[in-house]
């Protein structure tokens, strides 16, 4: 079974490194007025964070189910992903070749960033301008492999979840890595950030995603799918109330309307990709360690944590209680761009309005199932030609000046996609 990521993709624990030495009568209090404290549906500038231990698995499935994101501050165990990564390629090379996905090129071609080129880097200086670029690759093709890397860091779980009911993983582990040195040049981003791909959401049945830092900092801007039926039938639409004031006003574009999540090393973010609009940014990474940004995730299934509306609940749940709640379920992923359907849409009805529309790249198909037009006002919009069922991607019929006889590479995908970049300005906006 083939799944689909949008458009990105950068426990039991193993050890005590996370653990606190605040009194347990104490540190309860403080968990509970945490807790009570978010529960107003209210979020500012940048998520609230909790430490690794201060929530029990009980809050922390409550708190997650509500709001379908949570950010765990942990403790910089200082692995060296680079170092892991270099020993793991070397004993299984097709491994990460395989899903090598260039997400941002930097001042770099993007032919030039194969995997053995990327590793090589370790060793660059800050003087050797060779340095900008943003990668991600998937480990999927053995459970051992899979196992084999996790066991060089802190968690195979994050640890808040060791009492969530069935919680069982998928096979594949994500890879984000990037490399943005200050003598490279500024990034593409409005502070000189390396920017990832542009906001999306992921087109996944499962309930949600943990991420774990490993080296350098990655930023997070994100915002509910305030259109989405999950969130109307679970009775909880996150609300942001960004506070945009002269302080931080030369990031007000920055910020725009997401809220920012700032991962450290050793830090784990969990959140249903599904339901908010995501997309990454890599600072500076001259004092990381290895100079490098680097993280890993893991698609997870917990029927506790879905909620009412969830598109796809019907997924492979162990009969045997008893059974490893760790076991993974067998999928598989790959990397394509592209937006789907929240709910059922009617033909006719207005799929989403310009101003709704994330920043990314709008599939082209000889079978559409949408079409562009324009409001009264001026704001252009995306319309069913047909009826859509939740999950199907969205996709407009190819542009007058593109080719009628482009086919696809492999001769197995009916549908032509072609990107964004390539529409005339009429089509644009979107």
């Amino acid at each position: 079974m083939v799944k689909t990521k949008g458009q990105l993709k950068s426990s039991t624990s193993k050890s005590t490194k996370h653990a606190t030495t605040k009194d347990k009568s104490n540190h309860k209090g403080i968990k509970n007025a945490c807790i009570s404290n978010l529960a107003q549906d209210i979020f500012g500038n940048e998520l609230k964070s909790f430490g690794m231990s201060e929530l029990d698995s009980e809050d922390a499935l409550a708190f997650y189910k509500k709001n379908q994101i949570l950010h765990l501050k942990g403790v910089d165990g200082r692995t060296s992903g680079m170092d892991v990564l270099c020993k793991f390629h070397k004993q299984n090379p097709s491994a990460l070749e395989n899903t090598w996905t260039v997400e941002n090129a930097g001042n770099l071609s993007e032919n030039s960033i194969t995997v053995d080129n990327f590793l090589n880097l370790k060793g660059i200086t800050k003087t050797n301008a060779f340095s900008n670029c943003y990668v991600s690759t998937i480990l999927q093709d053995s459970k051992t492999s899979v196992n084999e890397f996790l066991s060089n860091f802190p968690f195979d779980r994050p640890p808040c979840t060791s009492a969530w009911p069935k919680y069982q993983h998928s096979l594949p582990l994500w890879l984000f890595m990037g490399r943005h040195l200050s003598k490279g040049g500024k990034g593409d981003g409005k502070n000189g950030s390396l920017t990832g791909r542009p906001e999306h959401t992921d087109s996944v049945s499962h309930d949600g995603t943990w991420h774990y830092q490993i080296s350098g900092k990655k930023h997070w801007y994100v915002r509910p799918l305030e259109g989405s039926d999950e969130w109307k039938l679970g009775g909880n639409i996150p609300k942001l109330n960004l506070n945009i004031t002269k302080k931080n006003e030369s990031e007000a574009s920055h910020l725009s309307n997401s809220m920012r999540i700032v991962c450290e090393p050793g830090d784990i973010l969990i959140i249903n990709t599904r339901l908010w609009w995501h997309r990454t940014e890599l600072p500076f990474t001259d004092n990381a360690q290895d100079r490098i940004s680097m993280s890993f995730a893991r698609d997870f299934y917990c029927n506790e944590v879905s909620l009412p509306g969830k598109i796809n609940p019907n997924i492979p749940i162990k009969e045997n209680e008893n059974d490893n709640d760790n076991e993974e379920v067998d999928e598989k992923f790959t990397n394509i761009d592209g937006i789907y359907a929240q709910a059922n849409v009617k033909k006719g009805q207005v799929v989403l309005r310009e101003s709704e529309m994330p920043d990314c790249s709008l599939p082209r198909s000889n079978d559409p199932n949408c079409e562009i037009g324009e409001l009264d006002n001026g704001e252009g919009y995306l319309a069913a030609l047909r009826d859509i069922v939740a999950g199907e991607f969205l996709s407009v019929a190819p542009s007058d000046d593109e080719s009628d006889d482009e086919s696809d590479d492999d001769g197995e995908c009916e549908d032509e996609f072609v990107s964004e970049s390539e529409e005339d300005e009429t089509d644009g906006g979107f």
